[in-house]
């Protein structure tokens, strides 16, 4: 009896031991990192499809590193210089980049979801093809950064520098681009449909061929801004300031243009809502050229900026061209 009541008390005090320090031993297995990997990075800076998942790398001088198709899940790369490095194909799934030195990296294909890149230099980065899903970029530098077929659904801007940066043909439907400036940026072919951009400034954007279909676009800068080609199909462009903004081609069905200032505009839409917006008499002149059914215009033109001996004069010019 004694024998079996001692087994069970040791069964029993193993099986305590097993319980409070599980969690430690889960801790081992995630850090998987192999050692040898990681002096070969340090003394060589090459380390093609090495496992360095978990590992600490803070802190390095990794200029030119070459890591391609390398395992860097969940590795600390806090603050290390990786200018130039070939990071393509390479996992850093929830990695620390915060405050790296990233230019003219190349993450061509990279996972980087979930991955810290606060305050981090990605000027002239290559993340063609890159998953940046739920990455935060806040406080980045994107200037000349390449983006091109990027995912970057939930990824997080707030207060990086977009100077320079070309976002054509990216998808930026599900990001959050609250206080972010757009103005002057190459943003041909970028989808931002149902995009919430409420007030912003886009001044000067390039937009060709952009999808703004279903955005909501209420009291945005959008003057001086190329247009051409872009989808605004059911766009809100109520009280928008569109000022020699190039429309030409642009899809205007079923948006809303309430208020909008479309002074100097280069439009040939086939169509215009009934909207009352604003517009010079020589835009309209301009617009019916290009039109089918100009009857569209006659209730959308404010004369307000001219005066009354010319806009008398203008109104009855209209009126003989729409008979």
């Amino acid at each position: 009896m004694k024998v079996i009541d001692s087994q069970k008390f040791i069964y029993k005090r193993l099986s305590i031991v097993l319980i409070l320090f599980s969690p430690l031993f889960l801790t081992i297995s995630v850090r998987a990192e192999k050692p040898e990997h990681v002096r070969q990075v340090l003394e060589t800076k090459k380390c093609r499809t090495c496992d360095l998942s978990g590992a600490n790398l803070s802190r390095q001088s990794l200029k030119g590193v070459n890591l391609n198709d390398a395992n860097l899940r969940r590795a600390d790369l806090s603050r290390s210089d990786l200018s130039n490095a070939d990071l393509s194909y390479t996992d850093l799934s929830n990695a620390d980049l915060n405050r790296a030195d990233l230019k003219g990296t190349n993450f061509n294909s990279a996972k980087l979801n979930g991955a810290d890149l606060v305050n981090a230099d990605l000027s002239y980065a290559d993340f063609s093809n890159a998953d940046l899903t739920n990455a935060n970029l806040n406080g980045t530098k994107l200037y000349g950064v390449t983006l091109s077929n990027a995912k970057l659904r939930g990824v997080r801007l707030d207060r990086a520098s977009l100077s320079g940066l070309n976002l054509s043909g990216v998808d930026l439907s599900e990001v959050d681009l609250r206080n972010i400036n757009l103005s002057g940026l190459t943003l041909n072919s970028v989808n931002l449909s149902k995009a919430s951009l409420n007030g912003f400034d886009l001044h000067g954007a390039e937009l060709k061929s952009a999808n703004l279909s279903y955005a909501s676009l209420r009291d945005a800068n959008l003057s001086n801004a190329k247009l051409r080609g872009a989808n605004l199909n059911n766009a809100n462009l109520n009280n928008a300031n569109l000022r020699d903004t190039d429309l030409r081609g642009a899809n205007l069905n079923g948006a809303s243009l309430q208020g909008a200032d479309l002074r100097g505009a280069a439009i040939d839409a086939e169509r215009l809502s009934n909207d009352t917006f604003q517009a010079n008499a020589s835009d309209y002149t301009g617009w019916g050229l290009n039109r089918y059914v100009l009857q569209d215009f006659q209730n959308a033109i404010a004369f307000s900026s001219l005066t009354p001996t010319t806009q008398k004069h203008t109104k009855l010019k209209v009126i003989l061209y729409l008979l």
